[in-house]
């Protein structure tokens, strides 16, 4: 027969809480973890210096999962750079990931030191709604 003793019961008290302590702390860093993918994306450039007119390449790489898409900036001017032309292409990777590259012809025809501004580039999940 059971027999009350609150040394026991004490016992049990910690040790359940402990063992919710380690449920919640796996929740709240593993998880996210395995239901969002990693997005890892880079940009590059082909010539840090250009004259006026010259055509520069602008890549923009996407690392993502099959269940997401992305979307690039569809604007014709980033800045003081007019985009000539835009070019986008899926590959497939191991593991059900793609890589997405995206290459934008820009040139301006503006003198003196220019910088590209920031680009947005959007990556939602396939079951998403807008």
């Amino acid at each position: 027969m059971f027999q009350y003793n609150p040394k026991n019961i004490s016992k049990l008290r910690n040790y359940c809480i402990r063992v919710l302590s380690l449920l919640i702390i796996s929740i709240v860093f593993f998880l996210p973890r395995l239901i969002m993918a990693e997005v890892i994306i880079e940009s590059s450039i082909d010539t840090a210096v250009a004259t006026i007119g010259d055509r520069i390449h602008l890549t923009l790489s996407v690392k993502h999962s099959q269940n997401q898409n992305v979307e690039f900036p569809n604007q014709e001017q980033f800045g003081k750079f007019d985009v000539i032309n835009k070019n986008t292409e899926n590959k497939k990777l191991k593991d059900k990931q793609i890589l997405t590259n995206c290459v934008f012809t820009v040139t301006t025809y503006d003198t003196g030191k220019t910088e590209m501004p920031p680009l947005e580039i959007s990556v939602t999940s396939s079951s998403d709604t807008n």
